[in-house]
């Protein structure tokens, strides 16, 4: 039975650049390289599954057989703009990529590939991991087919293939060469198919250790149109950015809502610049009039740390309403932002996932649960009383108040309560007062909570005083 991977591209564009040609010749690798596709797959398999090493080693076994490809229709675009280099010095790039509908699949072919049950799940619970293939900006999505749907227009000499047909070219494509592509018994991190580019062109490879160039035949009109010019609306609604920080000091944890609020900031200029200086109604949380909105339906900013190492390391942003196409494409802007302190290095976002709550249905912010635990201090936005003697407007009162007002499960009741999060940090030593703006509080002190509801619940939950830029976070515990 064959084998078929499709790949979508939602932006309508596909940027790479074929090994050994440089940016500014205008060539656009079309079709995508296997070599490509198979390392873009393993650095997926390997970062975010949890499959092993033997299936994996399997799979690129059977797949480093060269693939043939449904190329859809389209064109050839390009921009032209500045790099930076060294010391404040810029060069010109010219970048030539491919555009396509959005809404089109392009589709690799092993037709005489057959998966066992197991590496079939494996390979597509990898593929849709894959957000980009070539460069950043080439969002993609990608998944197994039960069956090719399209006849194959571009593939290798076939037997009995004497030469190009009228209507076709030659073009040359970098494949796999699964004798020398994969170490058998090391692990991935070690096989030649994995070096990375850096470190072959320091080493002066002219050609990728473990690599095998085949000609490839594909039509003559491959680049003749047929992608719609039009800009068009997303097909699809993205409630869900995540992306990974990184830094040469990465920053505390207990910084958790100056991070949120900065880049909610560095957000609306990526999104200002776009738009002569206007506010992203769903980033800001204002209406059209400039006046703060009195629901949540706007943007949430959310610091984790995931590695528990007691450093933030990924930032969550979550829209219910949906990202509009303005606030997509600042997303896709969104290059870096500062942190507190003076003289701290920028935090670099690098997009990891871009959909839905169900795309991320895993993820311990958004999986469903009945028992929530505290990753964040809440703070109410209330101050607590005391009336008869008695103690009203506890902060677990105005949690599970807040709770039942924003619809947020059912019966919602505190189990428990503690001091320390789950590092063993006291919620005083974070920062419980935003930089950039004001916003109603009670008692500026922490408060952890395990919430437990009647119905499992789908997060993300972040509740209080600051909720929007971090603080009040809960997590799914079962």
């Amino acid at each position: 039975m064959p084998t078929a991977i499709a790949l979508k591209f939602p932006s309508g564009h596909y940027h790479a650049t074929a090994w050994g040609r440089h940016v500014n010749e205008g060539s656009v690798e079309w079709p995508p390289f296997p070599w490509r596709i198979l390392r873009a797959i393993v650095a997926a398999w390997k970062v975010r599954t949890d499959g092993s090493d033997a299936v994996l080693e399997s799979v690129v076994q059977k797949l480093a057989t060269p693939p043939e490809f449904y190329l859809p229709p389209a064109t050839i675009g390009h921009a032209r703009h500045y790099m930076p280099l060294y010391r404040g010095n810029r060069t010109l790039v010219f970048d030539t990529f491919a555009v396509l509908d959005r809404n089109t699949e392009l589709q690799v072919v092993w037709p005489d590939v057959d998966l066992t049950q197991e590496e079939a799940l494996s390979l597509d619970a990898a593929l849709r991991q894959l957000t980009y293939l070539g460069r950043a900006e080439s969002w993609c999505e990608a998944r197994l087919m039960e069956r090719s749907t399209a006849a194959t227009n571009c593939h290798p000499p076939r037997p009995g293939m004497a030469g190009a047909d009228v209507d076709t070219e030659a073009v040359r494509v970098l494949t796999v060469d699964s004798a020398r592509a994969i170490a058998q018994g090391t692990a991935p991190e070690a096989w030649p198919l994995c070096r990375t580019t850096l470190d072959l062109r320091n080493e002066r490879w002219s050609d990728p250790p473990g690599s095998a160039w085949v000609t490839y035949w594909r039509r003559l009109d491959c680049f003749a149109g047929g992608a719609s010019r039009r800009i068009e609306k997303p097909s699809k609604k993205y409630t869900v950015a995540r992306f990974a920080l990184y830094s040469r000091v990465r920053p505390l944890v207990t910084e958790t809502i100056a991070i949120g609020e900065f880049a909610c900031q560095e957000l609306q200029g990526c999104y200002g610049l776009l738009h002569s200086g206007t506010a992203s109604p769903v980033f800001s949380g204002r209406d059209s009039d400039g006046n703060p909105r009195q629901d949540h339906n706007h943007a949430f900013f959310l610091p984790t740390d995931e590695d528990r190492d007691g450093r933030i390391d990924h930032l969550t942003v979550y829209a219910e309403v949906g990202f509009g196409d303005g606030e997509l494409r600042a997303l896709d802007r969104f290059r870096e932002f500062r942190q507190v302190g003076k003289n701290r290095p920028d935090i670099r976002p690098v997009l990891i996932a871009l959909g839905t709550e169900t795309d991320v249905g895993n993820h311990h912010l958004f999986r469903k649960s009945t028992k929530w635990e505290s990753i964040t201090p809440y703070v109410p936005v209330r101050h607590t009383k005391r009336r008869g003697g008695i103690w009203v407007d506890t902060a677990a009162d105005q949690l599970c108040r807040e709770l039942e007002k924003r619809g947020i499960g059912t019966m919602p009741r505190v189990i428990a309560q503690y001091e320390r999060d789950m590092r063993g940090r006291r919620w005083v030593e974070y920062r419980l007062e935003r930089l950039l703006g004001g916003g109603t509080h009670g008692q500026l002190y922490g408060n952890g909570f395990v919430v437990q509801f009647t119905e499992p619940v789908a997060g993300p939950i972040s509740l209080g005083y600051g909720c929007h830029f971090g603080l009040g976070q809960f997590r799914a515990l079962e």
